[in-house]
């Protein structure tokens, strides 16, 4: 969400560049699990996400399921992890109006380690990786009218919602302009509109000039909406 390291401001760029309907988001977890992936736990979700992106969620979910069980892989979804913090890369989409998905793997931590489950190895993680990539194109091909209708949807609704909200924009200020400047390169990175005041902002006894103020609206759809 900072966008301080040069792995996330490329990711970002190229999200934005793309505006993917569907995200996957591909990691490792502690030796003892299994596999999982989402919906994480249902009370763990944004509420500024939709209840259609969870239903989505779920029904590529159903293809994860189908192709785990043609390898005989175990694997556990809605028992933990979230939805809810947006800075990151399985959750990021679903503010976007996309679908963020993320796996988790039990890691090998090397060539081979035993577990819990019995003998884990580094190949075997991989394929279950790549068997849920390829599962998540299956998923997208299935449910390509449902993914461009939501899609569709989301910047809709979300445009009436804004517009309905008593707080339509912020004012910000900083004597600091470069500081000012950071923040602004990061909120465009993020496709966030900002503008510079028309005149000096006046507010009971204080009085900022109108270089050093700037308007963040909530309300302008931008153009490539």
């Amino acid at each position: 969400m900072l966008l301080v390291h040069p792995e996330s401001q490329a990711r970002v760029a190229n999200f934005h560049q793309w505006k993917p309907n569907v995200l996957t988001d591909h990691h490792e977890m502690g030796t003892q699990s299994t596999f999982f992936f989402q919906p994480g736990v249902p009370s763990r979700t944004n509420p500024l996400t939709p209840k259609e992106n969870q239903v989505l969620t779920e029904k590529i979910g159903n293809f994860h399921a189908s192709a785990l069980d043609s390898i005989g892989s175990l694997y556990y979804s809605k028992e933990s992890f979230d939805d809810f913090y947006y800075g990151k890369g399985s959750t990021y989409p679903d503010i976007h109006g996309a679908v963020g998905i993320l796996f988790e793997q039990a890691s090998s931590r090397g060539h081979l380690q035993e577990s819990v489950n019995g003998l884990l190895s580094f190949p075997f993680t991989i394929r279950n990786q790549v068997v849920t990539s390829l599962s998540t194109h299956r998923a997208c091909v299935a449910l390509k009218n449902e993914l461009l209708a939501f899609k569709q949807k989301f910047y809709a609704e979300r445009i009436k919602e804004i517009n309905k909200e008593a707080v339509q924009g912020y004012l910000f200020f900083d004597n600091d302009l470069s500081k000012s400047a950071e923040f602004i390169k990061n909120l465009n990175a993020h496709k966030i509109d900002v503008y510079q005041l028309q005149a000096d902002y006046k507010h009971n006894s204080l009085c900022i000039p109108l270089k050093k103020v700037l308007w963040c609206p909530a309300s302008k759809p931008r153009a490539d909406w």
